[in-house]
C-alpha cells in the first residue's frame, strides 16, 4: 500500500473563479500516481454550503476529480473557517472522510497531527461573534432557506469581511503557542497546520505551517523520509 500523502490547504476556490479550481486540479492530477492519501486541509473553498437539494455546478470539475480518486485512494477533507458547512455530500457521494478540528494521520510508521488551524488563532471580538453566529445550528438552518444564488453571494461578502488582516508573523507565533497546549502534542512526529496562509517550519517544536495554495502554490508531501514542503 502507498503511504505517501499529499496535503494542500487554503486554495479558496470560488464558483465565481474557475482559475483557482483549475490550478488545484492540475496539482492533484500531476501527483496522483505517487500519493496514496490526499488531504484537503481546510478552506479549499472560499465558501461552501451543503444545501439539501442543490449542488453548485461550478465545483463539478473538482468533485469529479475527488470521486475518481476515491476509488483507489484515501481522501480527507477538513472543514475550514470559510467552508465549515461541508455537510454530508462529500462523505455520501464522493467517498471522502470529512474532518473537523484536529485529527491524526499515520504514514510510514509516524504519527502526524493535522488541522486547518482556525481554532488556534487569537481573534478579535468581531471574529469571535461572527464565528459563533456562523457555527450555530440555527444559522445553518436559516441559511438553508435562502435561494442558493443569494446564499453564495452572501457567502462571498462574508468571506471577504472575515479575512484576516493581522501581522502574519505575530499571528503564527501566537498560534504556535496554542498548538503546544494540545494534549499529547509531544507524542506526534509533526504537527501540520494551515489557515495562516504563510509558510513557516519550526523544527525544534515539530510544527509546520503550510502556506496557502491560492497565492504561494504550496503543498506538503509525506513519504518515507518525512514531510517536505514544495511548490507547484
Amino acid at each position: 500500500m502507498n503511504d505517501s500523502v499529499l496535503i494542500v490547504c487554503d486554495s479558496h476556490i470560488s464558483i465565481y473563479d474557475y482559475e483557482k479550481q483549475n490550478q488545484l486540479i492540475k496539482l492533484i492530477d500531476s501527483k496522483k500516481d505517487i500519493f496514496g492519501t490526499l488531504v484537503l486541509l481546510g478552506d479549499i473553498f472560499d465558501f461552501y454550503f451543503n444545501y439539501s437539494n442543490f449542488i453548485p455546478k461550478n465545483y463539478f470539475p473538482l468533485f469529479n476529480v475527488i470521486k475518481n480518486l476515491s476509488e483507489t485512494k484515501k481522501i480527507y477533507i477538513a472543514e475550514g473557517n470559510h467552508d465549515m458547512w461541508l455537510g454530508d455530500f462529500f462523505s455520501k457521494f464522493l467517498n471522502t472522510e470529512v474532518k473537523s478540528g484536529v485529527f491524526e494521520l499515520k504514514a510510514y510508521g509516524k504519527k502526524y497531527l493535522l488541522s486547518h488551524g482556525d481554532e488556534f488563532e487569537s481573534k478579535s471580538i468581531f471574529r469571535k461573534i461572527a464565528d459563533f453566529i456562523l457555527s450555530s445550528r440555527i444559522s445553518e438552518k436559516m441559511f438553508a432557506l435562502l435561494h442558493p444564488e443569494i446564499g453564495y453571494q452572501i457567502g462571498r461578502i462574508v468571506s471577504s469581511v472575515t479575512s484576516s488582516g493581522k501581522n502574519e508573523k505575530e499571528k503564527i507565533l501566537k498560534m504556535k503557542a496554542e498548538i503546544k497546549r494540545i494534549r499529547r502534542y509531544a507524542d506526534f512526529d509533526s504537527v501540520i497546520i494551515g489557515h495562516s496562509h504563510q509558510s513557516a517550519v519550526f523544527e525544534e517544536e515539530k510544527i509546520i505551517f503550510l502556506g496557502d495554495y491560492k497565492g504561494l502554490r504550496e503543498y506538503a508531501f509525506i513519504d518515507e523520509k518525512g514531510v517536505r514542503i514544495e511548490h507547484f
